[in-house]
């Protein structure tokens, strides 16, 4: 059940696009490869920036406690 909603849903399935006829199958996995390297950088530095804003908050909402 899970593999079937993450076989529709799967926006790079095996690091190729899903409509990929047109570009051919190595041009398409090559796109999509990037593709998930560039989101999965993004992503990546999304949460670390989040982490260290957060400890940097934290850090200041201490001291103005004491």
């Amino acid at each position: 059940m899970l593999q079937s909603f993450q076989r529709s849903t799967a926006f790079l399935p095996e690091y190729g696009f899903k409509d990929s006829d047109s570009l051919g199958e190595s041009a398409s996995v090559l796109a999509g490869t990037t593709i998930s390297g560039l989101t999965g950088s993004l992503l990546t530095l999304l949460i670390i920036s989040t982490v260290i804003i957060l400890i940097i908050i934290y850090k200041h909402w201490r001291k103005r406690q004491t």
